[in-house]
């Protein structure tokens, strides 16, 4: 499962509104999951993991909204 490994920290930027009121700007952001299982034959699992990943990089396993695993995550970023 991928997650985001962001620490929550932002810059608040202040801006003075109507009434006095301060409205702040924040940077979300947004990371979806997209998840497969690929079935592959190898003789370990370092050499599964290899092939898997050569196959991906090499776009023969392409990951698409049919993958989409239904985890959304929102961090704060900053600038």
């Amino acid at each position: 499962m991928l997650f985001s490994l962001v620490t929550p920290i932002f810059y608040i930027h202040k801006k003075t509104a109507n009434k006095g009121e301060i409205i702040m700007k924040y940077n979300v952001e947004i990371v979806e999951t997209l998840r497969k299982v690929v079935e592959i034959e190898a003789k370990t699992e370092e050499e599964a993991i290899r092939k898997v990943e050569e196959m991906y990089f090499n776009e023969d396993i392409v990951l698409d909204s049919d993958d989409f695993d239904n985890l959304v995550e929102f961090n704060l970023q900053d600038d």
